[in-house]
């Protein structure tokens, strides 16, 4: 598993991945087989530099999230602030505060659920029938934000 930048701003940024130690040149080599020549180097395949996460892919992932708060395997209650506006997430065990958010995404269509009594007050006709018609599949989400 490797990719490689196709623009020069993609490239630049893994450079600075590079050099914050969480992605490296891949040094591995393409080949291409035929019955007439058996195993060859691609010698097409050469000419692009790939990368890698360094150790493993989930490097550049963990490298980019460094210093940003993160909880995984939580399941939270979302509430709408006082505002009407914010969302509020609870600990859907605790209860414990998780804080006040601008917006609100979810990764998977039991979000969508009649039985998510914290969304069911909510008006959300557009997500909720075409998100019911959908096979639930495992999936990953980030949202970011940033000033820049």
């Amino acid at each position: 598993q490797y990719f490689s930048p196709k623009t020069e701003a993609f490239a630049r940024v893994i450079d600075d991945w590079c050099a914050l130690g969480f992605a490296a040149a891949w040094e591995g080599h393409h080949c291409m087989w035929s019955e007439q020549g058996g195993v060859v180097p691609d010698a097409k395949a050469a000419l692009a530099t790939r990368y890698v996460g360094r150790p493993g892919m989930n490097a550049i992932p963990k490298g980019l999230l460094e210093g940003v708060i993160q909880r995984f395997q939580t399941r939270a209650v979302a509430r709408r602030g006082r505002d009407g506006v914010a969302w509020l997430l609870e600990h859907g065990k605790t209860g414990e505060p998780l804080g006040t958010f601008d917006f609100l995404v979810c990764s998977d269509k039991t979000a969508a659920a009649r039985y998510r009594s914290d969304l069911a007050s909510h008006e959300l006709p557009g997500f909720v029938k075409p998100a019911s018609a959908l096979k639930s599949v495992p999936s990953l989400v980030l949202m970011a934000a940033t000033t820049e």
